[in-house]
């Protein structure tokens, strides 16, 4: 004899039933012994548990006659408990509480409890950044068993289901919700984090299976330089030497080291490309910017006389501080020297490339 512990094997209704409303709870017995299970022999034994772990009994009802292979389905009728108390559990076969016996032996006995409470669970949501911080988001979702309107807790803790906790956040339960914390910068400190949110932690539903409310998030607290392609500008008439400018950026959540800004005539990735000099970047602070204006070198190239009419920028060339994205680093601007002006010309160094109207 056994008892599944499948969950169609155990079911509630109705699944929004509040403290005082009528409930019943259908759980499928299957034999799956070699031997028949005689009638009014063993009993099965409906509990409730609440979140302090107390067992409160419910019902009992006797087995019919259940042949081997059979399975037949008994209802409890009964009132959902006290807030706390959400938890029920079908027991076949219990010990009995004075003699620590069984009525009826079988070969496996760890299959004859299943359990039916809430059931919650989180999924992590991307992470939304901003120049000061990140808002970290959940979805969190009532796939089943028993519904409760009352007010539950997320936690947000830090590095590890047990960490320091940054957020408590009250949610009211529905088919689904989203719930988010704002983390500053200045709390995590430059990195990757990994932050963990954890679903009524309590377990104040009588949630009966844990293991899907705890869920980690990463955000990220780095730099990110960039740079607006329509604030480039540069001269375009023949000679050894041309001018300039352009807007450093930070898109980041946090301050960026000093670094370089190298400029060629066209992506260094083509055989014939030339350097035509770097300029400094100072430290950016998150959400700033600066602006940059330099001499571009054109001596022994061919825009020395023809004029330049294209560039390829790349921001940090020797890519040695760590950001939030390396794809915006690089930047192509004007037409392809030799050839038509491609758009969107593969990306072969994690650079993005974007057109420019020139000023």
């Amino acid at each position: 004899m056994r008892r599944s512990r499948a969950n169609s094997d155990l079911t509630v209704s109705p699944l929004t039933a509040q403290p005082g409303d009528p409930l019943t709870i259908q759980a499928v017995i299957h034999n799956t012994g070699d031997l028949a299970i005689p009638a009014d022999k063993v009993p099965v034994v409906l509990k409730a548990i609440n979140q302090d772990l107390e067992t409160t009994v419910l019902g009992t009802q006797l087995l019919p006659t259940l042949s081997t292979g059979a399975a037949i389905t008994l209802s409890f009728a009964t009132t959902r408990q006290a807030l706390g108390d959400h938890l029920y559990n079908v027991e076949i076969n219990p010990l009995a509480t004075d003699t620590f016996e069984r009525v009826f032996r079988e070969a496996v006995y760890t299959d004859n409890v299943a359990a039916v409470g809430s059931a919650l669970s989180a999924s992590s949501l991307p992470t939304t950044y901003a120049t000061d911080g990140a808002i970290a988001r959940i979805a969190v979702s009532q796939n089943g068993g028993l519904y409760s309107r009352v007010a539950l807790t997320s936690t947000l803790r830090l590095n590890s289901p047990t960490g320091p906790q940054i957020a408590e956040i009250p949610i009211t339960p529905t088919a689904a919700l989203e719930s988010s914390s704002w983390v500053t910068a200045s709390l995590l400190g430059p990195g990757s984090h990994q932050l963990y949110w954890a679903v009524d932690p309590n377990n104040t539903m009588g949630d009966s299976q844990l293991d899907d409310n705890l869920v980690g998030t990463t955000v990220n607290i780095f730099p990110d330089l960039s740079t607006t392609p329509a604030l480039i500008g540069w001269g375009h008439d023949p000679g050894n030497e041309t001018p300039i400018s352009l807007r450093a950026e930070n898109r980041g959540n946090w301050a960026s080291a000093a670094t370089n800004l190298a400029i060629w005539d066209k992506s260094p990735d083509q055989s014939d490309h030339h350097a035509l000099g770097q300029i400094a970047i100072p430290a950016i602070e998150a959400g700033g910017y600066v602006e940059l204006t330099g001499v571009l070198n054109l001596a022994n190239t061919p825009a020395a006389a023809t004029g330049l009419q294209a560039l390829y920028l790349r921001l940090d060339p020797d890519n040695t501080p760590a950001e939030l994205s390396k794809n915006n680093n690089g930047v192509l601007v004007g037409g392809l020297l030799g050839g038509p002006y491609s758009e969107t010309p593969p990306p072969t160094d994690n650079s993005l490339y974007l057109p420019l109207i020139r000023r």
